[in-house]
This record gives structure tokens, C-alpha cells and sequence, in this order.
């Protein structure tokens, strides 16, 4: 089938025969890299074709042409790449918008200036992922009236941690000893996420641990390992049994 190929590239073969057969679908693409047949291809085989196009930089040509394909899952794969970022971030679907303010993060400020609840929502999400978000992006946010209170403490208590002047002291304390202080500038590593999630898993392991010297270290770090940065309850029984752990060893040690 290579030689094939190659005899089709080199205009000896007609590509005729890849038509006939539905299950050449890998062949027809092979055609769709090099720009031949390409739009009957995508007739053929779908809107795949148009996708690992992007995927893999081909046919860049065509992107002005796909630029508003009817289906939302290539106008999406066109952001996600950067392309048309700034007609994209006024596209009617969610999933495009999100893709331009992965791509370009500034691209949200057009968004608050239209305060509609699903961008409101992009911003949010967006912004409860990073660590360290734009600050001038962050206040805006926290500063439109009509959002949702969902994380919108955690977003508070990020702004915080980034903004509020240190004495030298609190410079050299660790987060461990910022957290136990009350000190914001715990949560200036953490995303508005995680931060939601310790103060959740602190809020029912404290009564039982917050004694324990080596308590919110191990809170904080197992915070950081965590896979999904959402999970409360995997972080409550992770930091749990750490701690146990180490009391038993304590006791075994003093047998």
C-alpha cells in the first residue's frame, strides 16, 4: 500500500481505488496531508480529518476556510492552537471560549466586559486553577458585582496572599507557619482549588490533629500530591493516616 501511495503522490496512480473501500480511512488521510482530494476526504471520513489536520500543522491554508465550521469541536481545536483567538473569544460555544483564555489568558478581560453567567463562569474556572493568576485579571473579577459566590472566598483569600505586603519575619516562615499564624500569604503557592480543598479537609481533621506539631506540614504537603485537587475526603483520609502513622511510630519508638 506504500508504493501505492507514493505512486498516487507522484501523479502515476489515480486515488480513485481509496474510495471504494470504506475501511481505507488511514490511506484517504495520507491523501488529506498532501492536499489531495482533501474535501472529498473530509466528505467521506468526517470531521477527524480536519482535526489531526490541526493537530498536526497541515494544510494551514485551510484554516481561514474551517475558521467557522459548523461543528463547535474544530473551532475549538483552532483556538486550542491559537488561531483566531480574537473572534473566538465572542464565539457562541463555551468550549471555544474556554480553549482562547487557555491559550491566552488575557483574552478574559473581553469576557467580564460582557458579564453574562457563562462567562462569568469561564473567568471563574479559569482563574481557580492557577496558582498564580494575573492580578489585574483577578481583581476585575472579584470586583464585578454579579458573580456567583462559588469560590469566590478562595479567589479572596488568593488576592490576599499575593498582594498583602511581608515583614521580613513572615519572609522567612514557611507556609506551615503562615497557615497555623492565619497568615494569607499561606496560599500564595496554591491554586484558589486546592486552597478550597485544605480548608475543607483542616476543617474536619483540626479537632482531632491540629495538636499535632507536624500537623498542617503534612496537611500541606499530601494537599500538593494530591490527583484530583478537588478530592476533600481523599485528602482527610491521606493526612489522617500519615498522622497516624507517625503516632504509632512515636509510641513504638518510647516501648
Amino acid at each position: 500500500m506504500k508504493e501505492y501511495l507514493d505512486q498516487i503522490l507522484a501523479g502515476e496512480k489515480s486515488p480513485e481505488p481509496l474510495f471504494q473501500d470504506p475501511e481505507l480511512v488511514n490511506e484517504r488521510y495520507m491523501l488529506a496531508r498532501q492536499g489531495i482530494e482533501l474535501e472529498r476526504v473530509i466528505r467521506i471520513d468526517g470531521h477527524d480529518v480536519i482535526l489531526n489536520l490541526i493537530y498536526e500543522g497541515r494544510q494551514q491554508e485551510m484554516y481561514e476556510t474551517w475558521k467557522n465550521h459548523p461543528n463547535e469541536i474544530v473551532r475549538r481545536e483552532l483556538a486550542r492552537y491559537g488561531y483566531f483567538l480574537d473572534e473566538y473569544i465572542y464565539d457562541v460555544s463555551m468550549l471555544v471560549r474556554r480553549e482562547v483564555i487557555r491559550a491566552e489568558p488575557e483574552q478574559a478581560f473581553k469576557l467580564l466586559a460582557i458579564p453574562i453567567d457563562e462567562n462569568l463562569a469561564l473567568v471563574r474556572n479559569w482563574l481557580v486553577q492557577q496558582a498564580h493568576p494575573n492580578i489585574e485579571l483577578l481583581e476585575r473579577y472579584l470586583q464585578e458585582p454579579k458573580v456567583p459566590h462559588i469560590y469566590f472566598n478562595e479567589l479572596q483569600l488568593k488576592h490576599k496572599a499575593l498582594t498583602k505586603p511581608l515583614t521580613t519575619f513572615e519572609r522567612t516562615m514557611t507556609d506551615a507557619q503562615l497557615f497555623k499564624a492565619g497568615n494569607p500569604a499561606w496560599a500564595r503557592d496554591y491554586t484558589p482549588t486546592l486552597i478550597s480543598t485544605i480548608q475543607g479537609a483542616d476543617s474536619r481533621l483540626k479537632r482531632k490533629y491540629g495538636h499535632y506539631d507536624n500537623y498542617v506540614p503534612i496537611l500541606l504537603d499530601s494537599a500538593l500530591k494530591l490527583f484530583d485537587p478537588t478530592d476533600k475526603w481523599k485528602l482527610v483520609s491521606v493526612v489522617g493516616y500519615k498522622i497516624e502513622q507517625e503516632l504509632n511510630n512515636h509510641e513504638r519508638s518510647h516501648d
